[in-house]
């Protein structure tokens, strides 16, 4: 039986996006639990500036299946009441934007120990602004957001910031690029980086892979889709034109029926755990919508296409054939996160309008040459430790820390 250590752990994130926030870590939390003698989960919600007070519509169901407890806070006065006698350590799930900086400012007060766990496997695309938009949006988002990241680790140098003890990392490319470039190293020796120190372990993604949950089959053709009116989008370029997006969904809807009738295999459409079902249901009025079971479906798949998912790394693990897809009608980031991704994950890519026409020879000769090039992807993003899960890493780091 595991011996739990004697300190609690604060798992810090936003009430409001609870549902997908708890199933993107579920391992996770699932060892926080078994090894520490409590695990709270902390409502950022109050502890914002400004406040937000939106909670996830399925919270009271959330609570009564889980066996660890729900805290929401209504202010930093209940938070310190809240933290009297315990000894805690934190694992962060709230970044360093401008809307944190009461969070930041409260924990390094109390001087409790950060820990911060980026284990997606994938790599976040930078923002474009579209300067065609409203100007003032772009640059209050740049201010608060993309600057503020910067001011933060000023802020953490000068002791009014605390910085992260350890963040545990399955990217390859930015631990190189701190240690291939002088400055960078010496700043990450002396401390002087938003992080004291950089530990490399496998993705998630890689963990459950090499346990091998669910069988491996070829049964369905699984497309992976996107929220085009994600909030941080919409917060500085409103909501998505609903022209470009009935005619982006129309290409869309004709290509994969042409992908069904070619391969003779269904279509299912994957969507991520914080979107909007129903939305998608009529999306796709021909074909069924899953939420919370993608990995299963990938494990299922004859082929995964892709607007912009980091779901599809399960298919780049599995060498799966895969195939990126963009319409004539997504807007500049759209385009942006996914030709970038889709050149980084290593994968083909089609035009749902442009490339219609294309044979069933052509569409698998071109997913089949690209699988080779998925080992590049998995040997830094995924498969960064061949002896050690990246969980059992985090646990025996967090455990000896508060030894």
């Amino acid at each position: 039986m595991e011996i739990k250590n004697k300190k609690d752990v604060l798992f810090i994130t936003d009430f409001e996006t609870l549902s997908p926030t708890l199933d993107v870590n579920a391992d996770l939390i699932k060892q926080l639990a078994i090894n520490f003698e409590n695990l709270y989960i902390i409502n950022t919600g109050n502890l914002l500036f400004p406040k937000s007070e939106k909670i996830d519509k399925n919270f009271d169901e959330i609570k009564k299946s889980s066996d660890y407890f729900f805290i929401n806070p209504k202010n930093f006065d209940e938070f310190s009441r809240f933290l009297k006698n315990k000894k805690t350590i934190v694992v962060s799930n709230f970044g360093r934007s401008f809307n944190s900086i009461k969070i930041n400012f409260f924990l390094k007060r109390k001087k409790i120990k950060i820990y911060q766990v980026s284990n997606t496997g994938f790599y976040n695309v930078e923002i474009k602004y579209d300067f065609k938009k409203n100007i003032l949006i772009i640059i209050k988002h740049f201010f608060t957001v993309k600057l503020f990241k910067k001011i933060a680790v000023i802020l953490s140098n000068l002791g009014i910031f605390p910085k992260n003890e350890v963040r545990f990392l399955s990217n390859k490319h930015i631990y190189n690029e701190i240690f291939n470039h002088p400055i960078k190293k010496k700043l990450y020796e002396n401390k002087l980086l938003f992080s004291k120190k950089i530990v490399l372990i496998n993705s998630k993604a890689y963990d459950l892979y090499k346990k091998n949950l669910y069988d491996i089959s070829e049964d369905y053709i699984v497309h992976l889709d996107k929220e085009f009116d994600w909030p941080e989008l919409v917060a500085f370029r409103g909501k998505y034109d609903k022209k470009k997006l009935e005619k982006h969904y129309f290409y869309l809807n004709n290509f994969l029926a042409k992908l069904s009738k070619d391969f003779n295999k269904k279509v299912v459409i994957c969507i991520h755990p914080g979107y909007d079902l129903k939305k998608f249901q009529n999306y796709f009025p021909n074909y069924e919508v899953i939420q919370f079971r993608t990995r299963e479906y990938i494990y299922k798949s004859f082929l995964v296409t892709i607007i912009d998912s980091s779901a599809i790394v399960d298919a780049i693990l599995l060498k799966k054939k895969a195939l990126g897809l963009i319409s004539n009608y997504m807007d500049v980031n759209e385009i942006n996160y996914s030709l970038s991704n889709i050149k980084r994950y290593g994968l083909a890519y089609f035009n749902v309008e442009k490339d219609f026409t294309k044979s069933k020879k052509i569409i698998l000769n071109e997913v089949e040459k690209k699988i080779i090039t998925y080992n590049d992807y998995i040997s830094n993003y995924h498969c960064l430790d061949k002896n050690s899960s990246g969980y059992e890493k985090i646990i025996k780091t967090l455990k000896d820390s508060t030894a």
